[in-house]
């Protein structure tokens, strides 16, 4: 990642390595094996950063998603 705003995904005692691995994969668009070696990276190192973007705006909207495990987060259109 070079620069913008990244999007860090950090191990908490709130999800479980099952629930960082799902958000992850249906959240951040990687394949399964990034989202596999994602999620292995929170673990171990505490922390990695998962996405980038060019504007804060886009950031917020992958962390909002993120949080409330919500794809409506990300595309309120979806929601018509």
């Amino acid at each position: 990642m070079s620069g913008g705003w990244r999007v860090s995904v950090h191990n908490d005692d709130v999800n479980t390595v099952v629930t960082v691995r799902h958000l992850l994969g249906a959240f951040c668009g990687g394949d399964a094996v990034w989202t596999a070696h994602a999620t292995l990276a929170v673990h171990q190192r505490g922390a990695t950063d998962v996405a980038e973007f060019p504007d804060e705006a886009s950031a917020e909207a992958l962390v909002v998603a993120l949080q409330r495990q919500d794809s409506l987060a990300l595309d309120p259109t979806l929601n018509t």
